[in-house]
């Protein structure tokens, strides 16, 4: 990952933070719009945060083909993680979530997760 992407990157996991910790600081959840602000804000945070995390925790050896598609990876997991952690927080703050939502929920994730990781070449 270049030094611009990962500088983009944390600018973005910060920023999402901050604005989430600062809506939930501030803003009292009357209004309609908090919800969805909440929801969108998480998904920004989490969704840049996991994809630094993912790429740190990838293996540093160069692929065929560059660093693209090590990225790719990367950014799939971490993305990926945070639809599904979205998706869990909007079905419990509307009240529908249950064992069983999570369990497809996650296992979708870890089960493209497997499926994207056994494809890669192993030269």
């Amino acid at each position: 990952m270049t030094r611009r992407t990962t500088t983009l990157l944390v600018g973005a996991a910060f920023a999402g933070w901050s604005a989430w910790l600062a809506l939930v600081v501030y803003v009292p959840p009357d209004p309609p719009w908090s919800k969805p602000l909440f929801l969108g804000l998480g998904l920004l945070a989490l969704g840049a945060t996991g994809t630094l995390v993912a790429w740190a925790l990838s293996d540093w050896r160069r692929l065929p083909g560059g660093d693209a598609p090590k990225v790719l990876r990367a950014a799939f997991q971490g993305t990926g993680f945070a639809v599904a952690a979205t998706l869990s927080l909007w079905l419990q703050a509307e009240r529908l979530l249950s064992p069983v939502h999570l369990v497809v929920l996650f296992g979708s994730y870890w089960l493209i997760n497997l499926l994207l990781w056994s494809g890669r070449t192993s030269r």
